[in-house]
């Protein structure tokens, strides 16, 4: 059965939140308190003491994004709910599912997911954001909560390349690996319940960095292991050869002209959460994602700035590779669909005048990186030197 349309909204709002102790999800709960959000239900696995872990993940993301004077005395607003996405109805205790129905719960987030994508963790990825989303979806439908915000990717697209819309993903663009599986087939899952609900929005994040204001990030996967695993290669290299780097540049199979598309996360949790209040948006996905990506050969500027004596060269056929060089692109194989295909986000709500403040510099590529190897770096000794290639000094 439809929903008879949209209930009033209430003011002040209250938000119902999966993945609180994630990167993203830990970052849209700092945004929701700075919004006025009166209270965050946080569903948190039953381990140890809840509270002081959801509490210290929120503490270190309000940090990394240097507003933790601005929420500190907010924090009591997040209460812990206990729970388990890969649980039938979330897990919920009937005291949880209780005070859920009587709190009247306005929003839900859905941000838990595994990022996971070989072949070996098909089991986890699938149980994670494909049954984890059924289970959200029927613990909201049990509870009362009438609008559901879905975090999924930008990446549902595929192998598609060129521009791609804000619109359901198109399944004859082959998937690239099970994470983009599974979260395609999540999308799906919240489609087929939308009638049951006053509010869906299905919000898409590209390749999520740290924050714009700080260059800081509570983050270890995507872009930070692409450059984790570069530097795990270069140590090798001058382990088994003192001097490798010196004498060589690193080839990768990429070509340079192709974007990579950053997206800062403070700018990216305020995206969604302004799209959420916004009583005027009636679009269901949306590209949370850069209109300004950066090609690769600005690109490199990241990773030559924060790993000592790498310089990279951009080959575009993979035979030329050296024999390490081609070692290092079968292990950032994942990486690979994200580096080597082309895509242009489409962001309708921009139209002509799309946001500055998400253009990211050299400067800012630089620090973004240098700053998940030594979060204490004074800024100031980030420096251009040549050519957009920096580094550390």
């Amino acid at each position: 059965m439809s929903s008879p349309g949209p209930s009033p909204r209430r003011s002040p709002r209250t938000a119902l939140l999966t993945g609180a102790t994630g990167f993203i999800g830990s970052s849209l709960a700092v945004e929701l308190l700075q919004q006025d959000r009166e209270r965050i239900f946080c569903v948190v696995r039953p381990n140890g003491d809840v509270r002081e872990r959801l509490e210290s993940a929120v503490t270190a993301a309000a940090e990394a994004a240097g507003v933790l004077d601005q929420v500190r005395d907010r924090l009591d607003r997040l209460v812990p709910v206990d729970g388990d996405i890969m649980a039938e109805g979330l897990g919920l205790t009937d005291d949880g599912r209780a005070m859920l129905r009587s709190e009247h719960v306005d929003e839900c987030w859905h941000s838990a997911a595994s990022l996971r994508y070989e072949d070996r963790h098909k089991e986890e990825i699938l149980g994670t954001n494909v049954d984890g989303t059924r289970h959200l979806l029927d613990a909201v439908a049990d509870v009362g909560v009438a609008e559901v915000n879905h975090i999924s990717t930008a990446y549902v697209a595929g192998v598609r390349t060129g521009e791609v819309h804000e619109e359901a993903y198109d399944p004859t663009f082959e998937p690239n690996n099970w994470y983009e599986v599974s979260k395609r087939q999540g999308e799906d899952l919240v489609i087929e319940r939308s009638g049951d609900l006053d509010r869906v929005r299905i919000m898409r994040p590209s390749i999520v960095v740290g924050n714009m204001s700080t260059y800081r990030s509570t983050s270890s996967s995507g872009y930070y292991g692409f450059l984790r695993g570069l530097a795990k290669f270069c140590r090798l290299v001058e382990a088994e050869t003192a001097g490798y780097l010196d004498n060589n540049r690193v080839q990768l199979f990429l070509e340079p002209q192709s974007s990579l598309n950053l997206v800062p996360i403070d700018l990216l949790v305020a995206e969604a959460v302004g799209l959420a209040d916004d009583p005027d948006e009636a679009g269901r996905y949306f590209h949370l994602t850069n209109p300004f990506p950066v090609t690769l050969e600005r690109a490199r500027v990241g990773p030559e700035s924060s790993i000592d004596r790498l310089r990279l060269d951009l080959i575009e056929d993979r035979a030329e590779l050296r024999e390490l060089d081609a070692m290092l692109d079968d292990a950032l194989d994942f990486y690979r669909p994200y580096l080597r295909n082309d895509k242009q986000f489409v962001r309708s709500r921009d139209g002509e005048n799309p946001p500055e403040a998400m253009y990211i510099s050299d400067e800012a590529l630089a620090a973004l990186s240098v700053r998940h190897f030594d979060d204490t770096i004074d800024l100031t000794d980030i420096t251009v030197i040549d050519h957009g290639e920096l580094r550390a000094r």
